[in-house]
């Protein structure tokens, strides 16, 4: 079953979701710094995440047919992406936990 439609309108709507989350940061102007704020780092790692691994998996017909290619190597990526994904959340759930206790 072929999932690259779908993954691609995912990938276009967190990259749409981010770029507009941040305009909007922008265009308030508050004083807060982005560092201070949980939301941010949601948003973030997720744009790190979907920008990072787009094209591993948009090319995976490509990798998987290709002997001359290691396959290895592409999954080394995906797992790094996704452990930068994983401990970013990890710490903004951490950050909004000790935002909501003070």
């Amino acid at each position: 079953m072929n999932d690259l439609p779908l993954n691609i309108a995912i990938t276009l709507l967190v990259l749409v979701s981010s770029f507009l989350w941040f305009l909007d940061v922008f265009k308030k102007g508050d004083d807060k710094p982005l560092y201070l704020r949980p939301e941010f780092y949601y948003v973030s790692a997720l744009l790190i995440y979907f920008t990072g691994t787009f094209w591993v998996f948009l090319m995976t017909d490509y990798i998987i047919n290709d002997d001359s290619i290691k396959l290895l190597d592409y999954w080394v990526l995906i797992v790094i992406f996704n452990l930068i994904l994983r401990v970013t959340l990890i710490f903004a759930v951490w950050k909004a936990q000790i935002k909501s206790i003070h």
